[in-house]
């Protein structure tokens, strides 16, 4: 068994642990409660209320829009910090290879 079969293995494992991992609701209400400030000060809303009373289409494209783009933001930031601020031991598998570069004799 080779290396990538060991890790293929593993994938079940890790996204048991990736669903279970918590998410801090204290923070994600911040967030809501500051998209949701926006929406009001701009006077946006979910959607319409049906003509026969009975409901409500949500289906509003001022606020799909801005939802859509807070939502970017939001993964776009979550990205970022992984990409650039990730643990030096996670970098990579293995020893970092060494390259030495041949000198031309000008």
């Amino acid at each position: 068994m080779n290396q990538n079969d060991k890790r293929n293995l593993k994938m079940r494992k890790v996204a048991e642990d990736i669903i279970k991992m918590p998410v801090n609701k204290r923070m994600i209400k911040t967030l809501k409660e500051k998209f949701y400030n926006i929406m009001r000060e701009n006077g946006i809303k979910e959607g319409e209320w049906s003509k026969n009373g009975n409901g409500r289409c949500v289906a509003n494209y001022e606020w799909t829009m801005c939802k859509t783009l807070f939502l970017n933001q939001i993964r776009g930031a979550l990205e970022m910090s992984l990409l650039f601020d990730a643990p030096k031991d996670l970098d990579a598998y293995g020893e970092r290879p060494t390259v030495e570069k041949e000198i031309d004799d000008a």
